[in-house]
């Protein structure tokens, strides 16, 4: 999701993803689609963890996009703790 110029990830506090971020926030994103297939150039970008009112903002988006789609993964994603990542580019 996109808001005020920040791309918002959410995943789960024991992925890759997030080990890798807190000893390097420099990151490099694409546009894809649902299937992963690029749709865009590569961008390079600076990562932190959201704060509380940007996940619940994050969330919210999530939710207007995808509907139905984005409660059931979210089933899935609170038993795991979930973790808002903040992508400014």
């Amino acid at each position: 999701m996109i808001s005020d110029g920040l791309v918002f990830v959410l995943t789960t506090k024991n992925t890759g993803k997030v080990k890798r971020l807190k000893n390097n926030q420099s990151v490099k994103i694409m546009p894809c689609g649902m299937r992963g297939e690029p749709k865009g150039d590569w961008i390079d970008g600076m990562v932190r963890f959201a704060t509380e009112s940007e996940t619940e903002n994050a969330i919210k988006l999530r939710h207007k996009k995808y509907g139905l789609k984005a409660k059931l993964v979210g089933l899935f994603i609170k038993k795991e703790d979930p973790v808002v990542i903040a992508i400014q580019i």
